[in-house]
This record gives C-alpha cells, structure tokens and sequence, in this order.
C-alpha cells in the first residue's frame, strides 16, 4: 500500500520508507503534536508561531511590516515612535537645487514673475500665460 505525503494538502506519494514526498522531503515538520505543516522559523509553522506577532498590545495577528500586522503597520504607537528611514542631515545633503533654501528667497523669486501675469488668479487659462513666459525671464 503506498502512502502519501505526511503534510497537508499534498498529494503526492511518500518516498519509500519515508513519511515526506520528493518535494517535501528536506522540509521540517512543525514541532507542535498533530500539526501536519512545514516549519516556517524556529521550529513552528506559521500558525504555531513560526512568525513574529504583532507589537501592537491585544493584536495576535502575524507582523508583516515594521513588526506589525497589515491592520496595524501605519499605526504609531504611543510608547515607540517609527524610525526614520534617513537621518535628517542625509535629506538636507540631498537637496535640489530648486529647493527652499531657509529664508524663502526661490519662492519669493518665483512670486516676483508670477504675479505680474498672472495675479492671484490660478485657473487653468491663466496658467497657460504663466507656462508661455519666455525661460530666460524666469532665470533669476
């Protein structure tokens, strides 16, 4: 009599004198008793606690992002603030060069061109006079 696959859902006949088919067969059993699912991590399956919970309290739900569940991963947590994915001097060292600069200088320069055509005016007929300005006047 030939025997399938020890895991669940496969079909697959077991290797003689094993409990595993061809495809499972360097796959770990979880440890936990009656539990007929590969090993994820540290022994368990994915069900048994072969992945990380969720650090939000209460939340038993698998992480997936940044140690938190898909309900919970844009949460903040009161106790932990997320990291930066940059420190903030690598993001002043990156700056365009049409950047802000600290005293407003670009934004005023842009100001002093735009307001002469178009006012305050910012409908869309308007803005086609603003983007038929000559380049040059713009360079300042």
């Amino acid at each position: 009599m030939e025997t399938i696959c020890f895991f669940n859902d496969c079909v697959n006949p077991a290797l003689p004198g094993r409990r595993k088919c061809a495809f499972h067969i360097k796959k770990g059993i979880c440890a936990v008793p009656d539990c007929r699912n590969q090993v994820y991590a540290r022994g368990h399956c994915i069900r048994h606690g072969g992945r990380k919970a969720c650090q939000v309290p209460g939340c038993a739900a698998n992480a997936r992002v940044r140690g938190r569940c898909a309900r919970h991963m844009n949460t903040v947590l009161d106790y932990e603030p997320l990291p930066l994915r940059s420190p903030p001097s690598a993001y002043e060292d990156n700056l365009s060069p049409l950047s802000v600069d600290s005293d407003d200088t670009l934004v005023q320069d842009i100001l002093d061109v735009f307001f002469p055509v178009c006012g305050d005016d910012d409908e869309p007929k308007t803005m086609a006079a603003w983007a038929s300005l000559d380049r040059a006047e713009m360079m300042f």
